[in-house]
């Protein structure tokens, strides 16, 4: 948030300004002649440049201010912003997704005089009479938007002035674009986690060979069906191949033939294959650390490494996903987003966009230690806060299903897999909820030696709903609206109180931000989370090997302090561990 934000927001004479701006396809090059070699007229851009030659493509960035405001000075923006609208972002603790970003950006189509500053030939003699509007024309001449980069940066003209340096810069993806028509221009922008949902993107991606020949059970060598792109699909120095439901292994490639084959692995059947079966190219894993997975798996489908936040990651993961370390094999294509939400709901992570810094924030759900930011109802909030229960959304016990016989097997049928891990019931006694609510999960990630890991996510999903989800809603003028999505907030509110009737501070996850008043009104929501201890310790015996040599078993957390009879410390019931 910028320094002065506040000071602005504060100001009587303030007023919100949006400065949009979108990066399109341009060449620079100025060899580049006003005339093409067909005789059309060329406006350097790719769909009207028709000359030999090579050209490096580059952007040009359009600019646009809000249509209410003058012209901002030296931003060389067009005052033609309409309307911009945020979707609101929200996380829900217990679901792995949070917001994946959008925005509406609306422009008032108009008629100048001239071709400035879109013709960059605009004073050669080839140059006529200025006809049509100026989206339509810009349309024409660059055709493609989508996936280019936009910046919506948010600001205030306080006293006619535009402060250029205290801003706040929304960073999204063009999606699409709706007109123009009836004089305005529609931009639907999104962030990358929407980019991959909407595109409906695959890991691994479908292989193109097939078998060449008939192969029986026993054969070491493989034959690809295809040309040399196709069987260039297949690293020469080895890999993991499905076909059918066998995975073999191949030790090398000399042109069409996979050789060195290992037939039968990860616990699947050596069969015979016949002529043009699939060879599915496959993914493997091995003993990673979930962020790490997650990373590997975005940038296979080319999300930007700029976009992904790694010192977030690292030190998320190193702190408090370090046990949650996987192998797997991925051996049919299947939606990214698919594998993402498995992975963050079996280690209690959240995903989303931060559209403020351009990165995708990866979050553990975690105890709730020190609040980021305090408010008070007296001189933060601007009205009666808002406390709601879903109890729609309350778990009593979770179970989960690990331990995927083979990677060929279904993985969304219970029977796929050896372990079934039954969580520990809450809330759900005579004098609480008086009923169960179930749920339960399937995970390929974590094998038969991770109950532990599994035991612990059964535990903290249900001890964070037991009671439903509990949320806040509360607004705040524009000087307080500094909030972000996933800080820790502690709300004194007086109808929060304690049974003797004393205020209870109550601290929660920043969840949900919108927008109800641009510059004047914004809503946030957090959710309630209990207070969960932050760090556990293993008691071993005395006869424990050193954790490096231990096994998966040994490591697993879980158990009870007590003496032989079965009694705590101070006579309480056993200390449960994990």
């Amino acid at each position: 948030m910028p320094s002065n934000w506040v000071s602005h927001a504060q100001r009587s004479s303030k007023a919100p300004c949006f400065l949009v701006e979108v990066d399109l396809d341009w060449y620079a090059d100025n060899s580049i002649q006003p005339v093409n070699d067909d005789g059309s007229l060329c406006y350097r851009t790719p769909s009207t440049t028709k000359q030999v030659g090579e050209f490096e493509l580059g952007i040009r960035t359009r600019r646009f201010s809000s249509s209410e405001q003058a012209p901002l000075a030296g931003s060389g923006a067009i005052p033609c912003v309409d309307r911009v609208i945020f979707a609101p972002e929200e996380l829900k603790i217990g679901e792995a997704f949070g917001s994946f970003g959008q925005v509406v950006i609306t422009l008032r189509d108009f008629t100048p005089e001239s071709d400035y500053p879109e013709d960059p030939f605009i004073d050669d003699a080839s140059r006529g009479e200025v006809k049509g509007s100026y989206f339509t024309r810009l349309l024409a001449r660059n055709p493609y938007w989508t996936n280019r980069q936009i910046r919506i940066i948010e600001g205030w003209v306080s006293d006619g002035k535009w402060f250029s340096d205290e801003t706040i810069v929304h960073h999204y993806t063009v999606r699409g674009i709706q007109g123009p028509s009836n004089g305005t221009l529609k931009i639907v922008a999104v962030g990358p986690l929407q980019v991959l949902n909407l595109a409906e993107a695959e890991l691994p991606t479908a292989s193109r060979g097939t078998l060449l020949l008939d192969i029986d059970d026993t054969i070491d060598e493989i034959s690809i069906r295809g040309d040399v792109s196709i069987y260039e699909e297949y690293p020469d120095d080895g890999g993991l191949v499905r076909i059918d439901d066998e995975l073999i292994r191949y030790t090398s490639r000399e042109d069409e033939k996979l050789l060195g084959c290992l037939r039968a692995q990860f616990g699947t059947e050596a069969t015979e294959h016949s002529i043009r079966g699939t060879i599915q190219l496959c993914i493997e894993y091995s003993s990673q650390i979930i962020t790490d997975i997650i990373k590997d798996l975005l940038l296979r489908v080319e999300v930007p490494e700029e976009f992904i936040d790694l010192d977030g990651w690292e030190t998320e993961g190193s702190t408090w996903l370090a046990r949650y370390i996987h192998s797997q094999v991925l051996s049919e294509p299947t939606p990214v987003m698919d594998y993402l939400r498995e992975l963050l709901e079996v280690s209690l992570a959240l995903l989303w966009w931060d559209d403020i810094e351009a990165k995708i924030r990866l979050r553990a759900i975690r105890p709730a230690n020190r609040a980021l930011v305090r408010l008070n109802e007296e001189y933060n909030l601007l009205d009666t806060p808002s406390l709601d229960t879903d109890m729609s959304a309350r778990v009593s016990r979770c179970d989960v299903l690990i331990g995927l016989r083979t990677p060929v097997d279904d993985e969304e049928k219970q029977a796929s897999y050896r372990v079934r891990v039954i969580g520990r019931s809450q809330g759900n006694t005579e004098t609480e909820h008086r009923g169960p609510s179930l749920v339960s999960f399937l995970s390929r990630w974590l094998s038969e030696g991770q109950a532990g890991i599994a035991s612990r996510t059964t535990y903290q999903l249900t001890a964070y709903l037991r009671d439903g989800r509990k949320t806040i809603d509360f607004d705040v003028a524009s000087k307080d609206a500094f909030l972000k999505i996933g800080d820790l907030i502690e709300l004194q509110i007086r109808d929060s109180v304690d049974t003797e009737g004393n205020p209870i501070p109550q601290l929660g996850l920043l969840t949900r931000k919108q927008t109800i008043e641009q510059g004047s009104v914004y809503r946030y929501r957090i959710e309630l989370t209990p207070s969960l201890v932050s760090r556990f310790a293993y008691i071993m015996p005395n006869d424990a090997p050193e954790y490096d040599d231990a096994s998966a078993s040994q490591r697993d957390p879980g158990g009870f302090i007590s003496n032989v009879n079965n009694i705590g410390l101070d006579n309480d019931p056993p200390y449960v561990l994990g």
